[in-house]
């Protein structure tokens, strides 16, 4: 009761139902055990347990939690609480807790009278710690500090914050984690300690196979949905491997006890040494535990100025969503027939090509017209391409046609852009020239933590521990602006509805929204896939009407496309793409199979606002026309090799594969080794 009574004082709102449900499996616990004799004659070392348990918990939690972020633990101090104190009620009741004198047990519970006149058997209570000690850090060392810090790292060039802002927790969190558990286990006689210390060594050596072996062809969590089912064989493989793990240490202990259990101790010491190793050789290639963020926050940011606002006279607007390859809308005008009924006045370009996959190469070259430039470094390459005379042209001529231009994008997107090349051309772009850099800690932390998980944790558990760029949005800040950042994806279409839109000053808009699109469909929102790309196009249908509310639907361009379709496969790699031009107006959606491409975005949007183009547009290819395209597609470091030959952290290169025809022709790819393999230096992530 005084357990609950503190915790609710520390309760973040709305979640007594959850304390209250804590409160009622505690009596439950209660009741269940009070019937049997051992614990009913001596109700006085139940309570002592209840002691214990909520020493314990306090402890650990204090261990895990910030002092500045407590209150998120105030329900895990109640749950761990109960969790320990029914694990000891287990234990004591089947005589696994060992009460003889100067044992840690005789401690906790017996008088301050007794406790001087017995003598306390140090060197066994500190055997006993160690039992349990050295396989329980080699268990927390490999998870949340070489784990974490390899997250980190391979991650390192598109997340904002330091190895400073989370790791060195980390270390003192794990290693402190390690001493009070195996401080609680020592209430435990000798054998029972020996064989929990089995099992925390064969789930150490079951988590390093895991990801050493089984990881490898595991599908990018924030790309689009894994398709779990494709993986059941796997999972129970796994399964199998992970129980073995776990198993046959004990059964060896059951059968040589000591001599087994000495050698474990000794192989646990190896492995930690050996981790200890590799984590300074990542420390060192961080750049140190006070290294500074490859993906640094600038002084520039992308603001939602004038995200509701159009104009009067021409605008353009443009809608990205992100991940939505053309192969989806097959799939949901199955499911829906009427789907695109809103859209009549639009024409459908079925056969258009990226170029590109993945967001970061597909996002530069759409925004640019550049090829991407694998001899220099990726951020070199899109400094460069900002600054091309194409994208110069294109970007100059908007302004002398008297249109402001306006992006709206994710934070991990604009630091693949960098924000400051779009400063000089986007109107929204804003540069904040004294704010002081916050980190949101516990954000990073959690994310972090989710991340190492997802590589450590058997398959058929991976899912409950999915983690995503988006996920690590908003962890760094500024103080000293952006506090204007646009809103995006659900937070658009619902300010939409609220308030709607309204005119602004200027003669044109170009206006290009970036959302997540079917990255919604990958971070586990429940959908399947039609219901994903229906409620994404009715997201921007929304718009459409309030277009037309306005009265300047007719007179606007408007495109619906993709950045990329499927990633890391031709296979589904080419995305949608809808354009209705100014005054257009069919009874039904048009459908052209042209083969046209991320190339002609720009020369079409040159044409539309100009009346000419001295590159090819959209308009330019006939449907049947015989037209050579290729694609780009990332691969990961494959073996050693790639590990040695470049530092371009989860891809050593990418696949060109150039075809004629449509995406089924395009699909015969898929799985084949291409003609042209194209080494990367470094990448964004």
């Amino acid at each position: 009761m005084f357990w609950g009574m503190l915790i609710l004082l520390y309760l973040p709102n709305g979640e007594w139902g959850i304390s209250g449900g804590f409160f009622i499996m505690s009596y439950l616990v209660n009741a269940f055990f009070m019937v049997m004799k051992k614990l009913r004659e001596s109700i006085w070392e139940m309570h002592m347990l209840q002691n214990i348990a909520g020493f314990f918990a306090f402890i650990i939690c204090m261990i895990v939690a910030r002092s500045d972020d407590f209150q998120y633990f105030s329900n895990w101090l109640f749950a761990l609480l109960l969790i320990i104190w029914l694990v000891l009620l287990c234990l004591f009741t089947f005589g696994a807790v060992d009460k003889n004198p100067g044992m840690l047990y005789w401690l906790f519970t017996e008088t301050a009278e007794n406790r001087k006149v017995q003598v306390v058997r140090y060197k066994r209570i500190i055997k006993r710690f160690f039992n349990i000690f050295l396989s329980l850090f080699l268990l927390m060392f490999w998870i949340f500090i070489e784990n974490t810090l390899e997250f980190y790292y391979t991650n390192r060039k598109t997340l904002e914050f330091n190895l400073s802002d989370f790791w060195g927790s980390m270390i003192v969190q794990s290693f402190f984690l390690s001493v009070i558990i195996s401080v609680l286990v020592s209430l435990l006689k000798t054998n029972v300690t020996k064989i929990i210390s089995c099992c925390l060594w064969g789930l150490a050596v079951a988590s390093y196979i895991q990801v050493m072996i089984f990881d490898r062809d595991l599908g990018i969590t924030d790309a689009y949905a894994i398709k779990w089912s494709d993986y059941s064989g796997k999972m129970i493989m796994t399964g199998i491997v992970w129980g073995i793990c776990i198993v046959v240490p004990v059964i060896l202990f059951a059968k040589f006890k000591n001599k087994f259990f000495s050698i474990l101790k000794y192989v646990a010491v190896c492995l930690l040494c050996i981790q200890i190793s590799a984590t300074i050789y990542l420390v060192i290639k961080s750049g140190g535990y006070r290294n500074t963020s490859e993906a640094e926050i600038t002084n520039y940011y992308v603001s939602g100025k004038n995200e509701y606002t159009v104009s009067e006279e021409k605008n353009i607007f443009v809608f990205v969503l992100d991940t939505y390859s053309n192969d989806f809308i097959d799939e949901m005008t199955e499911q829906y027939p009427d789907a695109l009924e809103p859209l009549h006045d639009f024409t459908y370009y079925d056969n258009y090509d990226s170029k590109y996959d993945g967001t970061a190469l597909a996002m530069n070259y759409l925004l640019t017209g550049q090829e991407f430039d694998n001899t220099i470094p990726c951020r070199e390459y899109s400094k460069e391409a900002f600054h091309s005379e194409k994208a110069v042209e294109f970007y100059n001529t908007l302004k002398e046609q008297q249109y402001s231009c306006n992006i709206y994008t994710d934070k991990a997107t604009v630091s693949f852009l960098n924000a400051k090349n779009l400063y000089e051309y986007y109107d929204n772009v804003q540069e904040n020239a004294d704010g002081e850099i916050l980190v949101d800690y516990h954000a990073v932390r959690k994310n972090i933590i989710k991340g190492a998980m997802y590589k450590v944790l058997p398959l058929a558990l991976k899912r409950f521990s999915l983690v995503v760029t988006s996920d690590f949005d908003g962890a760094v800040s500024s103080s000293g602006g952006g506090e204007d950042s646009p809103d995006l994806d659900d937070d658009f279409y619902l300010k939409l509805q609220t308030q709607g839109l309204e005119y602004n000053s200027s003669s044109g808009t170009f206006t290009i929204y970036h959302f997540s699109g079917m990255h919604d469909y990958g971070d586990g929102k429940g959908k399947n896939l039609p219901e994903a790309a229906y409620d994404n196009l009715n997201d921007v249908y929304v718009f459409l009407d309030e277009l037309k509310n306005m009265g300047v639907y007719d007179n606007s361009t408007i495109i619906i496309t993709a950045d990329h379709g499927k990633i890391m496969t031709v296979d589904g790699i080419q995305p949608i793409f809808f354009i209705k031009e100014p005054y257009k107006k069919n009874d039904r959606l048009a459908v052209c199979s042209s083969p046209v491409s991320a190339e002609e975005f720009m020369p079409t949007i040159m044409k539309l606002i100009t009346g000419e183009s001295k590159d090819k547009t959209i308009y330019d290819y006939e449907a049947d026309e015989n037209r050579s395209r290729s694609v780009y597609i990332r691969q990961y470091k494959e073996n050693i090799s790639d590990l040695l030959k470049n530092d371009s952290a989860n891809y050593a290169c990418l696949y060109k594969y150039t075809y004629q025809g449509d995406k089924d022709e395009l699909r015969k790819y898929a799985g084949a080794k291409p003609k042209q393999k194209i080494p990367l230096i470094d990448f964004w992530y």
